[in-house]
């Protein structure tokens, strides 16, 4: 995959953005942290109006939601969302199978992402474990996640081709995003396209699973 033609698809739309912010003055950053991978890119108004447009104006984001309930009926796994006006994507979750026990639980869920700065998507399986902590007033929630499979394999391969194929529909001419970007740094520190585009939500000491250049093919 040649990742700078990644970067000049979305130089096409934003070009303007791009370049003047490209190299930037990093310290001028205002917004969350959750956006400073993206703000490198795009000026701080910009990213705002692509928040408030699909996130703030009720109707556009009833869409996604609407999706996201068409989901859960198509799958029969019960469909979660996670969108959050910090971060430039919109964010959901299918549980594929969740066991409590005393202590708390594990759980695998199917992530679904679709960034607002251009007709981008990344799916992906997620393995973890959480604790509850009742000693205080308050329950107090960990979690850790052990493991994520980026491609239809292991436990999700059914339920992944399903989303995937109901993301395409929805959305024409939509790409994934392969999971190898996330390891691909860009010029500014550490921040990956994934970043860029998503969130900042994975780490690096999760195990990762399945093939991490699943996706390519939209690039060719």
């Amino acid at each position: 995959m040649n990742f700078l033609k990644l970067l000049i698809d979305i130089e096409k739309e934003y070009k303007t953005e791009l370049l003047d912010n490209l190299y930037g003055n990093i310290d001028r950053w205002e917004l969350s942290d959750k956006l400073k991978m993206s703000e490198i890119f795009f000026s701080k108004t910009h990213l705002e109006d692509l928040i408030v447009n699909n996130v703030h104006d009720e109707k556009e984001f009833e869409k996604w939601v609407n999706f996201e309930n068409r989901i859960s009926l198509e799958t029969s796994f019960p469909t979660e969302g996670f969108t959050l006006g910090a971060h430039p994507c919109y964010s959901s979750a299918c549980m594929i199978e969740d066991i409590k026990y005393e202590w708390g639980g594990m759980n695998r869920k199917l992530w679904f992402k679709k960034s607002f700065i251009g007709n981008y998507f990344t799916i992906f399986g997620e393995n973890s474990c959480y604790f509850t902590d009742n000693s205080d007033r308050y329950t107090k929630y960990y979690e850790l996640t052990h493991s994520c499979v980026f491609s239809p394999d292991h436990h999700y391969q059914e339920v992944f081709l399903e989303v995937e194929k109901m993301i395409r529909s929805e959305f024409k001419g939509i790409k994934i995003i392969p999971f190898v970007t996330f390891r691909h740094s860009l010029k500014h520190g550490n921040n990956s396209i994934y970043n860029l585009l998503f969130d900042d939500n994975l780490n690096s000491y999760t195990t990762y699973l399945g093939d991490i250049e699943y996706g390519m093919t939209d690039w060719k």
